[in-house]
């Protein structure tokens, strides 16, 4: 019966809405006047007074703005340190609105976002303001040193050797762990304080996925208490790959690095006989005693070099020799003059060498190669580095990273020969990239750039005497 009496009334429904004498509800037509406007918001210019909210004012941060939304609106804050998020609220009076003190204090250290946002009547939302906030709750400084991987841009061969450096006031001995992430993986690496400055060894981040690289770091101070510090952010492009050397020597790439027009500090020769030396032939591929002619060559910068003339040349031609090539090496730059004692002379087209604290000449390789390319200088700046830079550079743990973070070498003849020849063929270069720009092509100086910026750096940060050259 009840079933019956609801199918009844059913129909009495479906009667009474489709028959003439009565109305379907239509939706209300917009109104014209309706508020489709967003309100605007702002965060004022400072918060804690200079941006920067110490360990007495985190507990209670005060935040305010303005706001063209209705009064008693309400307004949300948040703040984030990348990691964790604290919100606070404000109500707008008079176009005006501030926070009670939000607690700030379980936050890092570090920038902190603040976001802050609000819904007028009409329901529609403001565009959000956002400003930045340090958050430093501890004594400790922390920081990093700039630029990271010389351009603040992380490429292949670095992403296998970074290294970061900074400075600290945590004591000696102190732990600082930094962190390299790209937001989903994370590289944590250690090091100690020493000095007011910190180092972290070579890091491989190579398996972080290329985009921007958040380093994070953290210390702790002698009663344990930490400070966390979000240090830098710089991109990882592991698609940028070293330059593969495409030339067989420098001292070919350029005729105009150095000329006779540069000034030489040779001051004066004079004769001194006639005496038994021990002198390397590479025609004969041997060291042999011989009855040399002998000069000794000054230089007002302070050196004196004995010029050893083999016999197979008259008295007057090899004053000649000696005069003309202890002129030339009086245009090296100081420092490749450094370890040159003596210096060889021989007939012959064999290749200079230099080592020994010598400098090797085979008059003949100079004046049918060297001389008609006008290449004799740049010949003798590769062999004075030889002479008198090798010693010194080769084993240097700095130089060898420098090699690793390159990735590449910039002649085939330095990779051939990387711990004999990759200082003296990277010098030449770095001498014209830094100090003779002009006799490089642009494409020869993006190549340098490409393939030696770290060794270009270890020779900046020698402060080698280069005069006269620069």
């Amino acid at each position: 019966m009840k079933s019956v009496l609801y199918s009844a009334l059913a129909g009495i429904c479906i009667i009474a809405f489709s028959c003439g004498g009565s109305k379907t509800e239509e939706s209300p037509a917009p109104d014209a006047n309706t508020d489709t406007t967003p309100p605007t918001i702002s965060i004022s210019s400072t918060i804690a007074g200079d941006n920067v909210v110490d360990e007495s004012e985190a507990t209670a941060v005060i935040i305010s703005g303005v706001s063209d939304a209705e009064d008693d609106q309400a307004v949300s804050i948040t703040l984030s340190d990348n990691v964790n998020n604290t919100t606070g609220t404000a109500t707008i009076t008079n176009g005006q609105w501030t926070t009670l003190g939000i607690d700030m204090s379980a936050m890092s250290d570090g920038p902190i976002v603040v976001v802050a946002n609000v819904t007028d009547k009409a329901g529609n939302n403001a565009e959000a303001a956002t400003a930045e906030v340090t958050l430093d709750q501890n004594d400790l400084q922390l920081a990093i040193s700039q630029p990271i991987a010389l351009d603040d841009l992380i490429v292949q061969a670095e992403s296998e050797v970074l290294k970061v450096y900074g400075t600290t006031d945590a004591s000696d001995g102190q732990t600082v762990t930094v962190s390299f992430s790209d937001g989903q993986n994370v590289v944590n690496v250690t090091t100690e304080v020493a000095g007011g400055t910190w180092g972290v060894p070579k890091t491989n981040i190579s398996a972080l996925a290329d985009g921007n690289i958040i380093i994070n770091a953290l210390v702790n101070d002698s009663n344990g208490e930490a400070t966390q510090v979000r240090l830098s952010d710089v991109p990882l492009d592991k698609t940028i790959l070293p330059p593969a050397p495409s030339v067989e020597g420098t001292i070919f790439l350029s005729s105009t690095i150095m000329s006779q027009e540069d000034e030489t500090t040779y001051t004066a020769i004079a004769a001194n006989g006639i005496d038994t030396r021990t002198m390397y032939d590479r025609r004969t591929e041997s060291f042999n005693q011989v009855d040399a002619r002998l000069f000794n060559a000054t230089y007002s910068d302070g050196f004196t070099i004995e010029i050893q003339v083999n016999p197979e040349f008259t008295d007057a031609e090899a004053l000649v020799e000696a005069v003309k090539y202890g002129t030339e090496v009086g245009r090296l730059p100081k420092v490749l003059k450094r370890d040159i004692a003596t210096m060889w002379i021989h007939k012959g087209v064999e290749a200079f060498g230099g080592g020994n604290n010598n400098l090797l000449i085979h008059t003949g390789n100079s004046e049918t190669i060297y001389e008609p390319r006008s290449i004799l200088l740049e010949t003798l700046v590769h062999e004075g580095a030889h002479t008198s830079l090798d010693a010194y550079i080769k084993d240097d743990a700095d130089w060898i990273y420098a090699q690793e973070a390159d990735g590449t070498f910039i002649s085939e003849y330095a990779r051939d020969n990387s711990i004999r020849e990759d200082i003296a063929e990277s010098f030449l270069l770095y001498l014209a990239y830094r100090y003779r720009p002009e006799s490089l092509t642009d494409q020869l100086k993006t190549f340098i750039k490409g393939a030696m910026s770290y060794r270009m750096d270890y020779f900046d940060k020698q402060n080698f005497e280069l005069a006269p050259f620069n």
